[in-house]
């Protein structure tokens, strides 16, 4: 995996974490 790809998957994947655990 390129780390451009790697940087935006795991921004895509603490947005989408971080409501859960905010609302948790």
């Amino acid at each position: 995996m390129n780390k451009t790809i790697q940087k935006y998957f795991f921004i895509m994947l603490v947005a989408y974490l971080l409501p859960s655990i905010a609302l948790a």
